[in-house]
């Protein structure tokens, strides 16, 4: 987390778009599945959900905390799933780097 530990506050207030880099290791023939949940005082659950396919790049991926349109006002944690629900998971390294927020919302967040 570049000097930051998993309890440094960010800020998502401007943006609210959650970003991190992922990589897989290349020796797996499965992709990865990863989803995002925040709890807060929305408890917003959405379609923050993607499959990590590109094996052995460090990627960035972003995920909307927008809560579907309704402003968040408050998220407390952000929880990160790997293969949630898979019957015929992943398995292999899995790198996850440089938590932050987006600067910006992409025009397909």
């Amino acid at each position: 987390l570049d000097g930051l530990g998993f309890d440094t506050p960010v800020d998502f207030t401007d943006t609210p778009v959650f970003q991190l880099d992922v990589k897989v290791s290349e020796d797996s023939d499965k992709n990865l599945p990863i989803g995002l949940k925040t709890l807060g005082e929305s408890n917003y659950f959405g379609p923050n959900d993607t499959v990590i396919t590109d094996k052995g790049t460090l990627n960035t991926y972003y995920f909307d905390l927008s809560g579907g349109g309704d402003k968040l006002s408050a998220v407390d944690e952000i929880i990160i799933y790997l293969n949630a629900g898979d019957v015929d998971p992943f398995t292999g390294t899995v790198t996850l780097d440089d938590f932050r927020r987006r600067e910006s919302v992409p025009d397909d967040a």
